[in-house]
C-alpha cells in the first residue's frame, strides 16, 4: 500500500484494504463495498480468491472476504459505520460482522430512496439498502426524528466519476448524524472520492482506500478542486502532497 496524496484533512491511500496502515483510526466509517455477485473478484488477493471458490456459491464467496474488511472496520473505529448493500448481501454484511466477534453488530437497514428506476423485472429498481453498524459501546446523541428511509435523487446512470458513485449530500448526511468536526472517518473502499469530500467539506478528517490506480486519480483531482481550490486564494496553490502529476 503506498501514500496516494495527503493534505490537512484528507489522505489517500492505493493498495489493498486489508493492508490499511496500523496507526489508522477512525470514529466512524462510511463505506461502499462492490456487493455485485462477483465483488470479491476485485480484491486483488488471489489467495483469498482461491480459497473462496473452494467454499463454492457467489454468496460464500462474497462473505469469505468481507469478514476480514468487517473486522478490520471493527479494530479500527470507535463508535459506528454505513455499509452500502442491497438485499441479496445484507445478510451477509450481518453475518460477516457477527463473525468478527468484537460485539459490533448490524442493529437497522436503512432504505436510500433514489427517487429513480433502474433495470429489474418485474419490479424496477428504485432504492438501495445501507447497513447501521454499532460498537458494543455506541450510544446515539444524534436527533430523534431521523427516518430510515432517506431520499435523495440520483438518476440509474448518472455516473459523473465512478460507476458505483454515491451523491455526496447523502454521505455527508450520515456522516454529519455520526461525528463531530475534527473526528475521523474511514472509508475502505474510496473509489472516485465522493466520501473524502463529504467528510473534507463538513470539516472532518477523513481517510480512504482505493486499489485501482485510475479512480484515485480522479479522487485526488476531485479533492483539489471541490474541497482545496475554494479554500484557497485565486493565485494560491491548494497544499495537496501528492504522488506524481496528477493535475496536469
Amino acid at each position: 500500500m503506498k501514500l496516494w496524496c495527503s493534505s490537512g484533512n484528507v489522505t489517500l491511500y492505493q493498495g489493498d484494504a486489508l493492508d490499511l496502515p496500523e496507526s489508522i483510526r477512525a470514529q466512524a466509517f462510511v463505506t461502499d463495498p462492490p456487493y455485485s455477485r462477483a465483488g470479491a473478484a476485485h480484491t486483488g488477493r488471489s489467495s483469498v480468491a482461491g480459497k473462496a471458490e473452494e467454499a463454492g456459491g457467489s454468496d460464500q464467496f462474497w462473505l469469505y472476504w468481507f469478514k476480514d474488511v468487517a473486522r478490520l472496520l471493527c479494530e479500527r473505529t470507535e463508535r459506528c459505520g454505513f455499509v452500502f448493500c442491497d438485499y441479496r448481501t445484507i445478510h451477509l454484511v450481518e453475518r460477516a460482522f457477527a463473525m468478527s466477534k468484537t460485539g459490533w453488530a448490524v442493529t437497522q437497514a436503512l432504505i436510500w430512496d433514489r427517487e429513480s428506476m433502474g433495470l429489474g423485472s418485474p419490479f424496477r429498481a428504485g432504492h438501495e439498502m445501507i447497513a447501521f453498524v454499532r460498537s458494543p459501546d455506541f450510544v446515539w446523541d444524534g436527533p430523534r426524528d431521523v427516518r430510515n428511509v432517506l431520499s435523495y435523487r440520483w438518476p440509474y446512470g448518472k455516473h459523473e466519476h465512478h460507476a458505483a458513485e454515491k451523491p455526496t449530500d447523502l454521505l455527508g448526511y450520515l456522516i454529519s448524524l455520526t461525528t463531530k468536526p475534527t473526528e475521523t472517518v474511514l472509508d475502505l473502499f474510496a473509489g472516485s472520492g465522493s466520501t473524502l469530500v463529504a467528510a473534507a467539506e463538513r470539516g472532518r478528517r477523513v481517510v480512504g482506500v482505493e486499489m485501482e490506480e485510475e479512480h484515485c486519480v480522479t479522487a485526488a483531482r476531485r479533492i483539489q478542486r471541490v474541497v482545496l481550490a475554494p479554500a484557497c486564494g485565486p493565485t494560491e496553490t491548494p497544499a495537496l502532497q501528492r504522488q506524481g502529476d496528477l493535475f496536469g
